[in-house]
């Protein structure tokens, strides 16, 4: 009976003890690859005018990818606080595409965008502010998991 209950602290969260270790471990490097690349983006940004939109884009991949991973995995195992932080996560995700949807219909009937209008700085936000608010909160998400499994292993 110690066996077990010592494995069980070791190898799962306090929300769910049959959580797997591996998954864990894997948003754990999720976490920090994931914090790297948020701050390459903002470095990107920095430098260069214009210049993290190839790494925003890696980044967006990146995170939809272990976005879809995390939400299968923690709705196979019945874990309600990562799950419902990813679903939020994949309502503003939504939001965004519709947003960005909206965006791509008004500048297609347009046909151009001119540099000092209105529908350029909203291009800007919808293109590269919003998603950068998606993917630091994705950070926010992947630390919460990671500290929650760190805290049971204490």
């Amino acid at each position: 009976m110690q066996k077990i209950q010592s494995f069980l602290k070791h190898n799962a969260m306090a929300a769910n003890t049959f959580i797997p270790t591996w998954l864990h471990r894997t948003v754990t490097v999720a976490h920090f690859l994931n914090c790297f690349i948020v701050a390459a983006t903002f470095i990107g940004y920095a430098i260069v005018d214009g210049g993290g939109i190839g790494i925003q884009f890696f980044l967006g991949c990146y995170q939809l990818a272990v976005a879809v991973v995390a939400t299968y995995a923690y709705w196979r195992w019945k874990t309600p606080q990562p799950y419902r932080l990813l679903k939020r996560y994949w309502a503003f995700v939504l939001v965004w595409i519709v947003c960005a949807t909206a965006m791509a219909l008004a500048v297609n009937t347009t046909g151009y965008v001119e540099v000092g209008s209105s529908i350029r700085l909203v291009a800007i936000g919808i293109g590269i502010i919003l998603p950068m608010l998606i993917a630091i909160y994705f950070v926010y998400v992947t630390y919460r998991i990671y500290s929650d499994f760190n805290q049971t292993e204490s």
